[in-house]
């Protein structure tokens, strides 16, 4: 699941584009930001974070990047690979 503050209708573009197999919810307020204790980038810019949460909801990781979107992808990715072998 992504959670950006993001309106809904650029989330359905960009899920479309990139052909996204999860569902994007939108966060206008920041809530889920400030729950997860996540920081603006350089106090301007909303901060990026990848966790990966559990049937349990525990938090197995997390990657905390703004500037490398992609590792947010081969960190996740390979948190899950290792839990299913």
């Amino acid at each position: 699941m992504g959670v950006s503050s993001d309106d809904g209708s650029s989330h359905a573009a960009f899920a479309r584009k990139y052909q996204l197999p999860f569902p994007l919810l939108s966060d206008p307020p920041s809530a889920a930001r400030k729950a997860f204790g996540i920081r603006k980038t350089l106090g301007i810019l909303p901060g990026r974070a990848t966790f990966v949460i559990d049937a349990d909801c525990t938090i197995l990781h997390s990657y905390n990047s703004q500037f490398a979107p992609a590792k947010h992808v081969s960190e996740a990715l390979a948190i899950l690979r290792r839990g299913t072998r």
